[in-house]
């Protein structure tokens, strides 16, 4: 639906742009504006810039750009409808009572929104009907009903129209049911529900929203899990599992870590066991779209991965891109156990509370897993172990360059560590800086073959352009370790 513009004018004069980015971000008055990193793009030093006479932001380095409304649709992963809403009641405004126009894509996505809630509805109350194959595997995992009532968890019986039947008495006709992407068709068989024979997982945004399902299979049928189509409301990438768990951007404390886990059951347990600041991503790997919604919401990450070898990979890619967000992380180890939901029910809430506070963090977990393959008997082979070290810390000063402390603790932390094997504090800070020169005499080079356009060149300081050439070079080329050898 559309606001008049009287209104949406009414929404913008009451909603200051640097009293709401001031929400978001640590401004400082800088001449007539007020300046401050940017929350849309790793900054180091500030390129945020706000207009209080403009009503406007924009930043040097990403090239964000726009009004009050755009930044909220940027910053809370609204669309402009959503935007003017959140604005208006900030400012205490009610919404007006009459619509004077209706946007199609609006009311066809409000109609979706609609059947997702009537569907996470009709799934539940097929959970609570009766002794079923849905409620004996939950008490098999050993959840609890309050459990099962506070995540809203469903069952989807074995016949395959039974939600479609559902639907079509309510008066749903089938093209926005089609769109819903709860359903499927063929010519053969017409209509019929995408789950079926599945425990049900209701994926809820952070505007408390259903947005869609996942279904994990009862029996050995395949797929194990099967998740909702992407459709106009829902998007795997940009949403994460019990999001809206997690309290309101604006109310959460920053300072508390986050959770991060692999599924819907391992979220599940960790909040059975006490714990509520636990997500995950929805079956696929973590995205940079998802990194940016913690971020938003949490200085760390505790990253709580399965214990086998694809989880430790999994761990290791998300490291990288929470690295490249300046996002802190630790790994919390469930050994000997895989998961979160394993380890409590052996080990209960105290010991996996014990575990969080013992997660090590990510540098420290990199080198470990490097160090496993080292022959410490030989020179060369502690030799490329000492440039893997050397290597990593390139990455943190250049993901973190604001935070010399922690990289100083890392360098001493090596030395104590690996001095018996004749690692020397001078000698580590030595090949820190040749390599960091080797890169630096590169960076001037490549830019005499390739000159960087004068407009480009100034939205970004010396140092933010080595930084950046600095990880394209370590992450992508493995020769600059050579070099000092």
């Amino acid at each position: 639906m559309f606001f008049s513009e009287e209104y949406i004018e009414e929404v913008r004069e009451n909603s200051d742009i640097v009293d709401v980015i001031s929400e978001y971000v640590k401004l400082e008055r800088s001449g007539s504006g007020y300046r401050g990193l940017c929350p849309f793009h790793n900054d180091h030093s500030p390129s945020f810039s706000v207009s209080p006479r403009l009503q406007l932001f924009n930043c040097f380095s990403c090239n964000k750009k726009g009004s009050v409304f755009k930044f909220i649709m940027e910053m809370d992963n609204l669309d402009y409808r959503e935007a003017i809403e959140v604005l208006a009641k900030r400012a205490g405004m009610e919404l007006p009572s009459r619509v004077k126009e209706i946007d199609e894509k609006y009311k066809q996505n409000g109609r979706i929104y609609e059947i997702n809630k009537e569907a996470a509805q009709f799934y539940y109350s097929q959970l609570k009907a009766g002794n079923n194959d849905g409620i004996k595997y939950f008490k098999k995992r050993g959840l609890t009903m309050d459990t099962i009532i506070s995540f809203g968890l469903g069952y989807a019986p074995k016949g395959n129209n039974l939600l479609y039947n559902y639907m079509k008495e309510r008066g749903y006709d089938d093209q926005i049911l089609m769109k819903s992407g709860l359903f499927v068709y063929d010519e053969k068989t017409g209509f019929r529900d995408k789950f079926w024979n599945r425990v049900i997982f209701p994926i809820i945004n952070k505007n408390r929203k259903v947005i869609g399902f996942g279904g994990r299979v009862l029996g050995d049928g395949k797929p194990k899990y099967l998740n909702s189509p992407e459709t106009d409301v829902f998007s795997k990438k940009k949403n994460l599992y019990a999001i809206n768990r997690l309290g309101s951007l604006h109310s959460r404390d920053k300072s508390k870590p986050i959770m991060l886990c692999e599924g819907y059951m391992d979220v599940i347990a960790i909040n059975q066991g006490g714990y509520k600041d636990a997500v995950a991503s929805l079956g696929t790997a973590l995205t940079s779209e998802q990194v940016f919604m913690l971020k938003a919401l949490t200085n760390k990450v505790l990253l709580i991965y399965d214990s086998d070898e694809a989880g430790i990979s999994a761990s290791r890619r998300a490291i990288e891109l929470l690295n490249k967000q300046a996002l802190y992380s630790s790994i919390v180890n469930l050994q000997p156990y895989k998961d979160p939901d394993e380890f409590i029910k052996a080990m209960g809430s105290k010991e996996f509370a014990k575990r969080l506070n013992d997660a090590e963090d990510s540098f420290y977990f990199e080198i470990k897993i490097r160090e496993k393959d080292v022959n410490k008997n030989d020179v060369r082979d502690l030799d490329e172990f000492f440039n893997f070290c050397v290597k990593e810390l390139l990455k943190y000063k250049a993901y973190y360059s604001y935070d010399k402390l922690t990289l100083e603790f890392y360098i001493k932390e090596l030395v104590k560590r690996y001095g018996k094997y004749n690692l020397r504090e001078d000698l580590l800070r030595e090949r820190l800086n040749m390599l960091t020169n080797v890169v630096s005499k590169e960076v001037a080079e490549e830019s005499k073959k390739n000159p960087i356009k004068e407009e480009k060149r100034v939205k970004n300081s010396k140092g933010e352009q080595a930084e950046q050439m600095l990880i394209n070079i370590m992450l992508n080329n493995n020769e600059y370790i050579k070099k000092i050898k």
